[in-house]
């Protein structure tokens, strides 16, 4: 029997261990320490008025999986990253956007970006 424990854990903090009910005298425990994915958002613009778009590009590192899930607070985007701000804003308002990329392969790992949005001058 091979049990196995997971979980997370923050940088600086200790940890303790306790095993119980060990059959023997000798045995191995075997401790990897994994570091979490990390992401990123770049984008090609950070003022946009209504109706435009920009790309937004994630990278992850830290997992083979390199997927993230796009959310927007007003605008909508796509699975590549297409951003695009909503078609009306109110007159006179500046809104921030918050564009969340959260990567699949840890729902904790996630990066975000803000876009002003502005109806244009």
């Amino acid at each position: 029997m091979n049990p196995s424990l997971q979980f997370d854990v923050v940088a600086g903090r200790s940890y303790a261990i306790e095993l119980a009910g060990v059959g023997s005298a000798l045995f191995t425990v075997t401790i990897v320490v994994q570091a979490l994915p990390t992401v990123a958002i770049t984008s090609g613009a950070t003022t946009l008025g209504p109706g435009q778009t920009t790309q937004l590009s994630a990278t992850v590192t830290g997992t083979p999986n390199t997927a993230v899930r796009w959310t927007a607070t007003y605008g909508s985007i796509d699975a590549t990253g297409n951003y695009t701000a909503p078609a009306s804003l109110p007159a006179g308002a500046t809104l921030l956007d918050t564009i969340a990329a959260i990567s699949f392969a840890d729902p904790h790992a996630s990066a975000t970006l803000s876009i002003a949005l502005q109806m244009q001058l």
